[in-house]
């Protein structure tokens, strides 16, 4: 069963994440999905930050960077 956070968030990362890789890998993840549930959403959601660390560092400097 999904909790409130699951439900609300679920959408939202299928939308983001699916629509923005490749069609293979996007069928993977909802077959996975369909197998152990919302969790898997949430690795992919975090290996794909994980990959992209230091652009989303450099992006929160330049923020940062900017707002002073």
């Amino acid at each position: 069963e999904l909790s409130v956070v699951d439900t609300l968030t679920l959408p939202w990362f299928l939308t983001i994440f699916l629509s923005s890789m490749p069609f293979h890998a996007a069928t993977m993840i909802v077959d996975a999905f369909f197998l152990d549930g919302a969790v898997v959403i949430f690795r992919v959601a975090l290996a794909i930050l994980r990959e992209n660390e230091q652009k989303v560092d450099f992006l929160f400097f330049l923020t940062k960077l900017i707002q002073n």
